[in-house]
């Protein structure tokens, strides 16, 4: 009897551990709202080859996935098209790989375009005044050395090209930046030194990533579990939201290729004031079956604000700042745009 009361206070004691072992560091919310979303376009308009949205003040760009133009700007009021550019192609002025960053200039829009297969950095006036992509114009072209190609996100900050995404995983780096003057790179953001092989390295530690828009700061969001790390603008390490890179160590080639691993972020935006993560409570691969889908927001000192539970699965969101308003992206299951009004929530 005294041993089989002992044998019952261990495995008491080890469920308790695994328990708190799971949910340890995990951010908790004081605010949390489940909301509905209403449908940008009629859903007749066939979005499913969309993957992101960009807004600005006037207008909404949208990204495609692998159709030509990339880009497409709508007004943002009546939801009324506009034009495209990003043409896909190996002409001169057309792109193989394009990503960009939307900024404004004396009133027009510009796009920095980063096309990782032709190592080019390419600032583009997409002043909505042409009524084609053709009148798109050219206002500076760079070339960038191959060694910080095939990378994930970038960003141009005031003197140098951002690039997130592992290029070489011995480097243990997260970023790599380009000086656009000096011509010089410098890597930064550790990795995890563990004895993995490369192909795990970089798919477990690969991610996605914003910049804060004054520039002094990073987030960047880990893919196969809850983790979110805080950069101020030379790379060093701030903060950290969620699990700790123990739990990375734990995750195995084997759990990646079955899909195991469930609840992790797929998508991060940033304001001034705060960071929106999108998390995932269960694989892509059953996005038809029902599953929670949140919203998280947090400042930029890692304090949870606020939790949204969208009713709508959503692979990518933006948020607007003049309205207050969430934007989320399913190009899967029914190919438009949901928009939520959270100007109640947040300050």
């Amino acid at each position: 009897m005294k041993y089989l009361k002992l044998f019952i206070i261990i495995i008491l004691f080890f469920c308790i551990s695994c328990k708190k072992d799971k949910i340890i560091n995990l951010p908790i919310f004081k605010e949390e709202t489940s909301l509905k979303g209403k449908i940008l376009f009629e859903k007749d308009t066939n979005f499913y080859d969309i993957s992101n949205i960009i807004l600005s003040k006037e207008y909404m760009i949208l990204e495609r996935i692998r159709s030509s133009p990339k880009f497409l700007i709508y007004h943002k009021i009546n939801n009324k098209f506009i034009k495209g550019y990003g043409a896909i192609g190996k002409g001169p002025n057309e792109f193989l790989s394009p990503e960009q960053q939307v900024i404004t200039s004396n009133g027009n829009l510009l796009a920095w375009i980063t096309d990782f297969y032709k190592n080019e950095l390419v600032l583009l006036d997409i002043n909505t005044g042409g009524a084609s992509e053709g009148n798109n114009q050219i206002l500076k072209r760079i070339k960038f050395p191959e060694n910080i190609s095939f990378l994930k996100q970038s960003f141009v900050t005031k003197d140098s090209l951002l690039v997130g995404g592992l290029s070489d995983v011995s480097r243990h780096g997260r970023f790599v930046s380009y000086d656009l003057v000096s011509k010089e790179t410098r890597f930064f953001g550790e990795l995890p030194d563990v004895r993995r092989n490369a192909q795990l390295k970089e798919t477990l530690y690969g991610f996605v990533s914003a910049i804060r828009p004054d520039q002094s700061r990073y987030a960047v969001a880990m893919h196969y579990f809850n983790r979110i790390e805080l950069y101020d603008s030379e790379g060093k390490m701030l903060s950290s939201i969620g699990e700790s890179l123990d739990r990375a160590g734990k995750i195995s080639n084997k759990d990646i290729e079955k899909e195991n691993l469930t609840d992790y972020y797929t998508d991060i935006i940033a304001t001034n004031q705060y960071i929106f993560a999108l998390k995932l409570d269960a694989l892509e691969k059953n996005f038809a079956e029902e599953k929670e889908v949140y919203v998280e927001v947090f400042d930029w000192d890692g304090n949870p604000v606020h939790r949204f539970i969208l009713q709508e699965y959503a692979q990518g969101i933006a948020y607007d700042e003049d309205s207050k308003e969430l934007y989320s992206i399913n190009h899967w299951t029914h190919g438009n745009i949901h928009k939520y009004d959270i100007s109640q929530f947040l300050k």
